[in-house]
């Protein structure tokens, strides 16, 4: 049997720090003690680079050697890590953000100078995507989708989160709103922009009222790199993803079907398994259903980014198909809006 090689304590600071002391199993998260398990056991050749190991309890790590938890779940999971580490990293975006300020730029950048893969989707997706709902009672907001912003004003969305938007507002007195960064602003359905099951709104004035008390009250400059209004320049985009293709989407921690600790925005990524024509609809709207994913998408409206930040799509639906345990997320394709993204905007 091979010996188990020292693992040193950077090695295993290094582990721990990008589970985020917790244990890297999605439903349990403890932080009460923690081991370092071997992916490809050191009797299999295995050794201690850092994408070999991960972050587990005891308990867990008890139930995956009794074979109840499977060595290509830790796979998925570890994936999953890695992903969400690399999609957060919110350190560089504001490092980068407040340099840019400093400069003199008023709309934070695409990052496409300085990222690549999904990190560029990720950058694309927090600086141009916002929560989507209706405002009521002076400061109440109840979020009923995502909006990606795709030029200057204008943003898609899934029709159905426009739907409940306004007809929940309607009863409740309330305004449908975008909530931005800089605070909340009223929205309208830009006029034959309504293809199938997305849609197109434009942004009104933002109410940035509350941000300017804040940073008036705490006098910090460096406090204001962290409000801005999403980004609003022309979008890369690509009309239809390919099947077999890997894309990449956020959604909120809420979307999971077990309750999450962390309220940082869940990365996941998913390949493109085929397209289809719902029953009703007109020829021209088609979507595309993803392989599936371990959470549930509930928020309607989360972009789809390829690994190239391109914008394919955004989600409209999920999907679970007779044998399979895991949603399959449905995404309506961008090439619905082909004229919209290219410039030429409906009247």
């Amino acid at each position: 049997m091979a010996e188990r090689p020292p693992l040193s304590a950077p090695e295993r600071d290094a582990v721990l720090r990008e589970a985020g002391y917790r244990c890297g199993v999605p439903t349990c998260n403890t932080t009460l003690a923690l081991d370092v398990h071997h992916i490809i056991h050191i009797s299999e050749g295995g050794g201690n680079d850092p994408l070999n190991l991960f972050a587990v309890c005891p308990t867990c790590h008890a139930l995956y050697h009794r074979g109840v938890i499977s060595r290509e779940s830790i796979k998925v999971w570890k994936a999953r890590l890695i992903a969400i580490n690399s999609a957060a990293d919110v350190q560089a975006q504001n490092e980068s953000r407040a340099e840019r300020l400093h400069q003199g730029e008023t709309q934070p950048p695409s990052s496409h100078d300085q990222r690549s893969g999904f990190s560029a989707a990720a950058a694309e997706f927090h600086w141009r995507t916002c929560e989507i709902g209706f405002r009521y009672e002076r400061s109440m907001f109840v979020t009923t989708g995502f909006c990606c912003f795709v030029g200057p004003g204008v943003a898609i969305t899934s029709s159905e989160a426009v739907s409940m938007a306004t007809e929940i507002a309607a009863v409740r007195n309330g305004t449908p709103s975008i909530k931005t960064m800089l605070g909340l602003a009223p929205f309208e359905i830009v006029k034959g922009a309504n293809p199938g099951n997305l849609a197109a709104i434009r942004l009104g004035a933002i109410d940035d009222s509350h941000v300017k008390e804040l940073l008036a009250r705490h006098n910090d400059p460096q406090l204001s790199q962290f409000f801005a209004a999403p980004l609003q320049t022309r979008c890369k985009f690509r009309i239809v993803p390919f099947v077999g293709e890997r894309v990449a989407f956020l959604h909120s921690s809420t979307s999971t079907e077990q309750y999450r600790v962390t309220a940082e925005p869940q990365f996941d990524s998913a390949d493109v398994s085929f397209s289809f024509a719902p029953k009703g609809r007109p020829d021209d709207v088609f979507q595309w259903v993803l392989t599936p994913v371990p959470s549930r998408v509930e928020h309607r409206g989360s972009p789809v980014f390829t690994a190239h930040a391109q914008l394919v799509g955004v989600i409209s639906d999920t999907l679970l198909l007779n044998g399979e345990s895991a949603w399959r997320p449905v995404v309506a394709a961008a090439f619905q809006f082909h004229q919209l993204l290219t410039g030429d905007q409906p009247a």
